[in-house]
């Protein structure tokens, strides 16, 4: 079968006016349920309302806010060096002791069973437990110093 493609409708394209040609399209249809007005703003008081200082928020609980970002993607071992993987959002990690998370999380050591922070601007330790995130092998790997 041929194909034809009329031109003429390219190079004279049928006039439009841009008109509405139906007024009906416009009006409400019978049946379906208007949205209900929005509500008006309650009167402004004439007492001012007391000023509110924001709660500082638990540092413990930003930490965990903060350390609860990151997944372990996987771990890395040579020797004695131990290298985990997390990622946090689109962001990539690659951790070893001696490293810093964030400039405020120092890697005091990793083990087959948990990482350990020193948490500076607390002056606390925190730990990360790493049974929940590796399976048996990889804790072996991490244990063995195997590749």
């Amino acid at each position: 079968p041929e194909f034809q493609v009329m031109l003429s409708l390219f190079r004279e394209p049928p006039e439009h006016d841009g008109d509405v040609r139906n007024p009906d399209f416009f009006q409400p249809v019978p049946g379906l349920a208007t949205p209900p007005p929005e509500p008006a703003p309650p009167p402004e008081t004439a007492v001012p309302a007391e000023e509110e200082t924001p709660a500082e928020e638990d540092p413990y609980v930003v930490v965990y806010e903060e350390l609860g970002r990151l997944k372990v993607m996987g771990l890395y071992t040579s020797g004695d060096d131990r290298v985990i993987f997390f990622q946090r959002g689109k962001q990539s990690l690659v951790i070893r002791e001696g490293d810093r998370i964030d400039g405020k999380y120092l890697v005091e050591s990793i083990t087959p069973d948990e990482i350990t922070l020193r948490a500076e601007h607390l002056e606390d330790t925190v730990h990360i437990d790493l049974k929940q995130f590796l399976k048996p092998y990889e804790r072996n790997k991490l244990s063995n110093g195997e590749q």
